[in-house]
């Protein structure tokens, strides 16, 4: 019987074509730019989102700088989105600033002496 069921099955999935999804578009989240940093001896990639209409627009917007960006940035720019959708806060620039392997952790490890 479990043969019977398997053959119908199979047959049944041959004869009905199936496509797979042929286009989309990139899902690009703002500009990297590559900053070198004299302090820190080191470059920092500093990641930019600009709200929609700000090329059209000559008006100022609010800041919102998001440290350890590369973990951090997309959930900024979401709130950004949501914010300005419900006209809960004006629109305003995200910036994501990442950092490397964090240094400061090594704060709270326990180090043999």
């Amino acid at each position: 019987m479990n043969i019977k069921l398997f053959t119908i099955v199979l047959f049944c999935s041959l004869c009905f074509n199936s496509y797979a999804q042929t286009g989309g578009v990139d899902n690009i989240v703002g500009t990297n730019f590559l900053i070198k940093s004299e302090v820190l001896s080191e470059e920092r990639e500093i990641q930019v989102y600009l709200p929609d209409g700000y090329t059209d627009s000559d008006r100022k917007y609010p800041v919102l700088y998001i440290l350890d960006g590369q973990r951090l940035f997309l959930h900024g720019v979401s709130l950004q989105k949501s914010f300005a959708a419900g006209r809960q806060t004006p629109e305003f620039i995200v910036v994501g600033i990442t950092n490397k392997q964090s240094q400061r952790n090594i704060n709270f490890s326990v180090r043999s002496k």
